[in-house]
């Protein structure tokens, strides 16, 4: 597979219940994690069979509820929202299936 692959991953703290969280970001090699109430962040290339995982866990308040989403661009087309996550405390783990 020739194909260059970006990740697009964003959360935020929705909902009565603002908070801090650590959101914890890889996709293949590339690894990246914040503190903060939302985060938007892209990492890549990245190839297929490479896996990708995206998680948020409040600092502060246990009952914060957070969204997550996972968007995929190959080869410079336009992102593709390909997964998306919400709780208290969301994980989303995806491989490329395109």
């Amino acid at each position: 597979d020739n194909n260059s692959y970006y990740v697009r991953f964003e959360g935020g703290s929705t909902g009565v219940y603002h908070d801090y969280a650590r959101f914890s970001m890889s996709a293949g090699l590339h690894k990246y994690s914040i503190d903060a109430t939302s985060c938007a962040e892209t990492l890549g290339p990245i190839s297929q069979e490479d896996v990708i995982s995206f998680s948020a866990k409040g600092i502060n308040y246990q009952r914060a509820n957070f969204v997550l989403k996972v968007y995929v661009s190959r080869n410079n087309e336009p992102f593709a929202l390909v997964a998306t996550e919400q709780g208290t405390a969301p994980h989303i783990r995806y491989t490329i299936d395109f």
